[in-house]
């Protein structure tokens, strides 16, 4: 594992959570080697590992926590399906990281206008089920979700 490069890594862990084959060995190298490498991964590789774990129903909080804390940091260049996939995984794992959170939130309502029907459903799911109130961000939710109703 040591010779992937992030986006190997998290391809590799989206394909076997794509096919819905979880094999521990394998996954517990990837986040080994992703912890690692973790300052190397692009948004699209933390949402994409995020996404591999929930879907698996793997909670590994040590590479959750080091994803978010990669995430926060790199939270601007995210795009409307990371914000809403990141927080689709936390939610489904109950991950519950405020300060990600936080981050998601205050990036989602400067991009709100580009979310599709899927993103803003994923997005209010997950913080309602986190229990995540957080206000402006479910009322911009609101607000685009009337905008695109025929959409959905």
């Amino acid at each position: 594992m040591s010779s992937f490069l992030p986006q190997g890594m998290a391809n590799l862990a989206w394909a076997f959570a794509k096919i819905e084959m979880c094999d521990a060995p394998l996954m517990s190298s990837i986040s080994k080697e992703a912890i690692r490498k973790i300052a190397q991964f692009e948004p699209q590789n933390l949402t994409n590992i995020a996404w591999s774990l929930a879907t698996l129903q793997l909670l590994d909080e040590t590479l959750l926590h080091a994803l978010s804390a990669a995430a926060i940091s790199r939270i601007r260049e995210f795009n409307n399906q990371h914000l809403s996939n990141f927080a689709w995984a936390c939610a489904t794992l109950g991950f519950n990281h405020p300060p990600l959170l936080e981050a998601l939130a205050a990036q989602s309502l400067r991009m709100i206008a580009s979310f599709n029907p899927q993103d803003l459903g994923n997005t209010v799911w997950a913080f309602a089920s986190l229990g995540k109130l957080d206000v402006p961000l479910m009322e911009a939710i609101a607000s685009e979700s009337m905008r695109k109703m025929s959409d959905f």
